[in-house]
């Protein structure tokens, strides 16, 4: 799978790790290029990420907002003409959604995929460096 979303020009795979240990499966894109750019406002580098955390380890307890800032961060960084990132998670992901409370993520509203109700997620670039703490 992952040399086959590697050979995809549109996506990007990425692994983070934390002391050597796998955190979790991440795909960035440039959000106008994917079918979520018909749902957001996105400039024509902003980019939108896939997440899949499966390790208990790095869930709850504190975690997520971590290494949701730590892919935030690179991203940005990677690409200096991204001024927001964009996320659509299932809806009714409330362990996902409750994240924009205590990030730099704002809940943008809601949308139809033809194969899930989606949230619009947003990290707008100045948002995140005035006000996260890495």
């Amino acid at each position: 799978m992952l040399d086959e979303r590697r050979a995809d020009s549109h996506s990007t795979p990425l692994i983070l790790e934390a002391n050597g240990e796998a955190v979790g499966y991440f795909e960035t894109y440039y959000a106008v290029e994917d079918r979520l750019g018909p749902y957001c406002d996105a400039a024509p580098y902003d980019q939108g990420v896939h997440v899949l955390v499966g390790e208990q380890a790095f869930l709850g307890k504190g975690q997520t907002p971590h290494w949701l800032n730590a892919v935030s961060h690179f991203l940005f960084l990677a690409e200096p003409r991204t001024r927001h990132i964009w996320g659509e998670p299932k809806a009714d992901n409330k362990a996902m959604l409750r994240h924009t409370e205590t990030t730099t993520w704002e809940k943008r509203g809601e949308f139809d995929f033809p194969h899930k109700r989606a949230a619009l997620l947003c990290n707008p670039r100045d948002r995140f460096f005035l006000d996260t703490q890495l």
